[in-house]
């Protein structure tokens, strides 16, 4: 066995001690202990022994005393965090010795669109039931894991999804394309506590993939609001029907196309994330649509398309928020007649643009967009709401993007909601990133030809400079002023010879 077959299929002391629970010194002296019949080990990773992780699990199944996997689960000492990190690795590690390649993330939500059932209703294959086929014994295993868990009373079984899917697509689903149908629930909740849901509302998203952005949405309004997802994905959205049956939101979702299917449904909140820059190619029939009534999306619709179709979802006193690429905010020709026509109705609220690094899979930046029918401005704060995020680097990445500062999506949200409700705005800093942001009157934004990014507007804080920055620039400036002094001495000197000669 090559040593890259021991790194990828072999356990380690450390890989062990996860699957069961145990510390790494524990697992050393069960070896120690039993070592007659302990597995022997295969290779090497590093210093660290290498053990074949068939033969480790028939030893654990004959010495189950020994691990009591089962109980620690359900010990009422754990917290539902501790929980959840418990149950994802030992459902990881139950699946790392496969011999072929698994993708994780596709494999789970597949299994979670089909209740993890074991037996074959139909002919189709799918990434749950070619693992059930050829990996009984684990997949009963994850079976009986995800059971133990979803079981318990006392956690709230749909955040508790939520979480299960965040970790496991930051841990190993960068390269999944399964990954681009959820938004990072940091995302989703800024979006969620902007369009700032009541008890009683319709809510609609036309791009739902597997839910988290809707379900966020409906779990800031307390749960007790009607939803409607809409899902090209056919798998994706019998995934998202799962994770609303572990909620007790009044969910409908079904496959369709937003873009050619039929219209929405009006709703009072929409909510979109498509996928950023997407492209889509509409025929000079579908162009003619009545949905697009700010502007010609053209042959290759894109974003232009998805704002259309929430902002055609939303009733006439509605509110929106869409997650898009920042293209649309200042290219020339139909985007901008876009965001004229936009502006001028008085449905842009805010802008609010984010770093680099958000979204899984991408280092594109992002923006979300928020619509508002029935904004009416106020004196203090008319016009349009532009705001800039920055993250500490401090916070650095994990495998696909930085890590979201958890006071993030409430701080966004505070901005948003103060100016709709006519209240000052004002810079904020805090630990971990920074907000800021001004408002934009339409009159400005015209000479501008409607751009729309926020740091054409925003100007430079003193603070945010440094001061020391500030003084370098007012010495360069001094500087230049020195030398076109000694420039224009020259050539009044050289002028005054001239006129004596």
């Amino acid at each position: 066995m090559s040593d890259d077959a021991v790194n990828n299929l072999g356990w380690t002391f450390s890989d062990i001690a996860a699957y069961t629970g145990k510390t790494v010194s524990g697992v050393a002296n069960w070896r120690n202990r039993y070592r007659d019949t302990f597995p022997k080990p295969i290779g090497r990773n590093g210093v660290a022994l290498v053990f074949d992780p068939v033969d480790v699990r028939t030893w654990l199944d004959n010495n189950k005393h020994l691990t009591e996997l089962s109980q620690s689960i359900d010990k009422p000492t754990m917290d539902e965090d501790e929980q959840l990190a418990a149950a994802l690795w030992r459902s990881v590690n139950l699946i790392r010795g496969i011999k072929h390649s698994v993708n994780y993330f596709s494999l789970f939500t597949d299994a979670l669109a089909r209740g993890f059932d074991l037996q074959f209703k139909d002919s189709n294959s799918s990434p749950w039931m070619n693992f059930v086929s050829d990996h009984s014994k684990e997949a009963s295993k994850l079976r009986e894991n995800w059971i133990a868990v979803t079981s318990r009373t006392s956690i709230n079984k749909s955040e508790f999804v939520l979480k299960w899917l965040d970790l496991l697509s930051q841990q190993m689903g960068a390269t999944d394309p399964t990954v681009q149908f959820m938004t990072p629930p940091a995302i989703a909740q800024t979006m969620a506590k902007i369009v700032a849901p009541i008890s009683g509302q319709f809510i609609v998203d036309p791009c739902v993939g597997l839910g988290t952005l809707l379900l966020q949405t409906a779990l800031e309004g307390n749960g007790t609001l009607k939803v409607y997802g809409r899902e090209i994905n056919d798998d994706a959205a019998q995934a998202a029907r799962a994770i609303f049956s572990l909620s007790e939101v009044d969910a409908l979702i079904e496959e369709g196309d937003s873009v050619r299917g039929e219209p929405l449904p009006i709703a009072d909140r929409v909510v979109a994330a498509p996928p950023l820059s997407h492209r889509l190619t509409l025929t000079s029939a579908e162009r003619k649509d009545f949905r697009w009534d700010y502007a010609d999306p053209g042959s290759e619709g894109g974003d232009l398309v998805w704002a259309q179709l929430v902002l055609s979802a939303m009733n006439e006193t509605g509110i929106g928020a869409m997650l898009t690429s920042q293209g649309i905010l200042f290219k020339s020709g139909r985007s901008e007649a876009f965001r004229q026509r936009l502006i001028g109705r008085g449905h842009l609220e805010a802008v609010i643009t984010l770093p680099a690094g958000l979204l899984p899979g991408t280092n594109i930046p992002c923006t979300i967009l928020v619509f508002n029918k029935s904004q009416k401005p106020h004196a203090d704060n008319a016009g349009v709401l532009m705001v800039d995020t920055s993250i500490s680097k401090s916070l650095g990445k994990t495998r696909r993007q930085f890590s979201i500062p958890d006071e993030l999506p409430g701080a966004i949200a505070a901005l948003v909601l103060a100016h709709r409700n006519g209240l000052k705005i004002h810079h904020g800093k805090f630990k971990d990133f920074e907000l800021r942001c001004t408002t934009v009157r339409s009159s400005v934004l015209a000479e501008n030809e409607f751009n729309l990014l926020p740091n054409r507007y925003i100007k430079p804080d003193v603070d945010t400079q440094g001061i020391e920055d500030i003084k370098g620039k007012i010495a360069q400036v001094e500087r230049r002023i020195d030398e076109l002094n000694r420039q224009l001495a020259n050539r009044r000197s050289s002028s005054n010879e001239r006129f004596t000669q």
